[in-house]
């Protein structure tokens, strides 16, 4: 959608999930089995960077021989991570499949010997992240002299984030909330094929390559992710307002951090737009929406003119500081049963900025139940000039003397 009318630009970032600059850190030195563990540079909302030297926990499960050999809750002390009682290296190979946090809350977990490995019904909350890993094939003979088993986890979620750019010098903007509405929030989760031992630093173009990467498995409803919504952590702008300029610069909204950003932690999916292009224009020449799905940003928002300080949103009378303008969801474009879909995919942190300058987005409310198709909140003052023309009068003059004083 163009953002002069929508008031959003996507700018879709890979987030890190396997930094190669992350410090590692010794495990316990026992003789039985022990491990590494690395974890990428995506964030908790609410939280600190899960980073290889801020996770603090994660859960275990290990088979060989057609048998469960490990299932145990793993945390770290100090710079030792611990499960219990020592288990030591069979002859045989160990695969280890393992996830983080280690009490999983959000789901149920289904992994066993023969069965599949995953996660069902995953409820996403939106300031929690969700890691997992993969290690097949691990020998004895290759954690000899106490070697760790290395341990890289993957982001399961996608992050979003927020940030914002004023580019008209009349408008002033207030921004005091930021809420994600429509999205799916709740899927099936299944573990990779192949391991996850391989750094994935960003430096790759794409996430979700390969069978390394976990695959969800999510049950569209349109009516429930309606009523599903997500409050973003954001640092508000109010005060003197955020005053627009053609060099504006773009500032973060998300909160930031030493590391990296609070953002929202959201399911991978197909989104469904709120509002769409059809391509056709009004009497006017001005594109015409339509409202097509559910999966939007609400930004609650003052926004007043600049050099008069008359308010144009919300309607003073209504007394209300701010109130919610609502702006359609994308994601990146890909091919979907050779259709184009908008998705977020796992491991990435998709960076929104939103441009106010042309437009103000939509009002979300639609008060015209007749007209159900989307308001514009800013409706520019445009002219268009015409000229009456002269009416003629026709006049005769006399060109004697007029009598002074007529009616006598």
């Amino acid at each position: 959608m163009q953002a002069k009318s929508i008031l959003m630009v996507l700018s879709a970032m890979a987030l890190v999930t396997a930094c190669t600059n992350d410090e590692t850190i010794e495990m316990n030195q026992g003789d039985g089995i022990t491990f590494n563990t690395v974890a990428g540079k995506a964030t908790r909302t609410g939280s600190e960077a899960t980073t290889t030297n801020s996770i603090k926990d994660f859960h275990v499960y290990a088979f060989t021989q057609g048998l469960e050999y490990m299932n145990h809750d793993v945390t770290k002390t100090g710079n030792t991570w611990t499960y219990g009682d020592t288990k030591f290296w069979p002859e045989s190979t160990v695969d280890f499949y393992s996830y983080s946090p280690m009490d999983m809350r959000r789901g149920t977990v289904n992994i066993t010997a023969e069965g599949e490995k995953k996660i069902e019904k995953y409820l996403v909350a939106g300031d929690e992240d969700f890691l997992y890993a993969l290690n097949l094939g691990e020998k004895k003979a290759d954690h000899e002299a106490k070697k760790p088993v290395n341990i890289n986890f993957r982001h399961a979620l996608s992050q979003i984030v927020f940030k914002i750019k004023n580019t008209n010098p009349n408008l002033t903007v207030f921004v005091d909330g930021i809420r994600v509405e429509g999205v799916e929030n709740t899927g099936d989760f299944t573990w990779p094929t192949k391991g996850t031992a391989e750094y994935w630093d960003g430096s790759e173009a794409d996430t979700e390559t390969d069978n390394s990467w976990g695959t969800w498995n999510i049950v569209y409803n349109p009516k429930e992710a309606e009523r599903i919504s997500y409050n973003a952590d954001i640092t508000p702008i109010m005060g003197e307002g955020l005053v627009g300029s053609k060099e504006a610069p773009v500032q973060d909204l998300t909160v930031k951090t030493d590391n990296s950003y609070k953002g929202l932690l959201l399911l991978p999916q197909t989104l469904n737009p709120w509002i769409t292009n059809t391509g056709d224009v009004d009497a006017d020449g001005d594109p015409i929406y339509k409202i097509t799905g559910t999966a939007r940003v609400l930004v609650k928002c003052r926004l007043v003119d600049t050099e008069t300080n008359v308010q144009l949103w919300p309607k003073p009378e209504e007394g209300a500081v701010t109130k919610f303008v609502g702006v359609s969801l994308v994601g990146e474009t890909v091919a979907e049963a050779d259709q184009a879909a908008q998705v977020w995919k796992q491991g990435k942190r998709y960076v929104y900025t939103l441009i106010f300058g042309e437009g103000g987005g939509f009002n979300p409310e639609n008060p015209d139940p007749e007209n159900p198709d989307p308001e514009p909140v800013l409706v520019p003052i445009t002219f268009d000039v015409t000229v009456d023309n002269f009416v003629e009068y026709p006049q005769d003059l006399d060109a004697s003397v007029p009598d002074s004083k007529p009616g006598k």
